[in-house]
């Protein structure tokens, strides 16, 4: 439509169409609620190493024998760093933005607001990116017990030391997708296993990836039972709102006869540097566990040579952005920045994190390939 027509007939322009991913975050909302922001760029962890021991029968004339005293251990970890920066020409505020009508009443009060919504935008794209990568984290996390960091200048790998023996790959007529497999009596097995090694309750979650949920459900052990397998109960009662959880997440059901092992399934993507579709979470994988040990969503302190409110800079805060303390070091999940260039004219802004999910005790996890 040119500019005479739009001027001639009359033109509704809808809200626009945002075809802006849904952020997916299950792993981290069910599992690593836990929340810390370091002043410092390390961050310490103390663990209390408890035992199943028996206290001593002894006669009544007796002396208390000694029993050893209850230990901890500590551990230093260093949060990587998460970052990225986008370019903002001065066209970009002067161009219409989507839904915006085509033409305004002009004025600087338009450009700044236009300014300030483009602005807006681009935070919550860069904070985005941040929390897909702290998901891609949690699911390295959940499948080995360590997470591999990889990119510019970097190149370490964080372990937790989940045991060997909880890192299963099944074989021939144990997989999932053989009729002649027992997926429940799998399930007990390792429920069993989270319960003698994690020193804590029996597995309570089971997250399965796409096909292996599939391969599930229409198992011949399970798929013309499923009632009497699978109670909904939690659901019917309003325990769990299935239209709760975040996008690519699936509540299946609760196993009848296993203390209560919730089944959920998961099924979210990424996008790679190479710009390929990625599944977040295998989808050959089970992650089982047991809910209630504990995990902390770390972050270690941002540097910053020069503060955003030290003089010159102050004035150039976004609106919106709230005025930081005047020193070097910040404790915040994410640290927002703009500054401008002369030369080309343009404001850069850039988000940062340093975020590192700890797994306390990597002992209440099982990690399964199972088709």
């Amino acid at each position: 439509m040119t500019v005479n027509e739009l001027l001639l007939n009359p033109v509704t322009l809808l809200s626009a169409v945002k075809t802006i991913p849904p952020l997916a975050t299950f792993f981290r909302d069910f599992l690593f609620k836990e929340t810390q922001q370091s002043q410092t760029l390390q961050v310490a962890i103390d663990e209390i190493v408890g035992n199943r021991r028996l206290a001593p029968f002894v006669a009544s004339s007796a002396v208390a024998p000694n029993v050893e005293r209850t230990a901890f251990s500590s551990r230093i970890y260093r949060p990587p760093l998460v970052k990225a920066k986008k370019n903002l020409q001065a066209l970009d505020a002067l161009s219409r933005l989507p839904g915006e009508l085509p033409f305004t009443t002009g004025g600087a009060f338009d450009i700044q607001q236009r300014a300030m919504e483009l602005l807006g935008w681009e935070l919550q794209d860069l904070s985005d990116r941040i929390s897909r990568r702290e998901e891609w984290m949690l699911s390295q996390l959940l499948d080995t017990g360590s997470i591999s960091i990889s990119g510019d200048g970097i190149n370490e790998t964080v372990d937790y030391e989940m045991p060997a023996g909880h890192k299963i790959t099944l074989t021939g007529d144990d997989l999932f997708s053989s009729a002649n497999s027992d997926p429940i009596a799998l399930f007990t097995t390792w429920q069993r296993l989270v319960q003698k090694d994690g020193k804590m309750g029996p597995a309570d979650f089971a997250i399965m990836g796409r096909d292996v949920r599939d391969a599930f459900l229409a198992h011949p052990k399970i798929s013309p039972n499923a009632t009497s397998v699978l109670n909904t109960l939690r659901v019917d009662l309003g325990v769990i709102n299935p239209n709760s959880l975040p996008n690519g997440a699936e509540f299946l059901g609760t196993l009848k006869g296993l203390g209560g092992l919730n089944l959920y399934a998961y099924n979210e993507y990424y996008e790679d540097d190479n710009g390929n579709i990625q599944d977040m979470m295998p989808a050959d994988k089970i992650y089982i566990g047991f809910s209630r040990a504990r995990n902390i969503f770390a972050y270690g302190a941002i540097q910053d040579v020069q503060s955003p409110t030290s003089a010159g800079n102050a004035s150039r805060l976004p609106k919106g952005i709230p005025s930081l303390p005047r020193n070097n070091t910040y404790a915040m999940s994410r640290y927002p920045k703009t500054w401008f260039t002369e030369e080309p004219s343009a404001q850069i802004l850039m988000m940062q994190s340093a975020p590192l999910p700890i797994m306390v005790q990597p002992n209440c996890f099982v990690s399964v390939k199972a088709v």
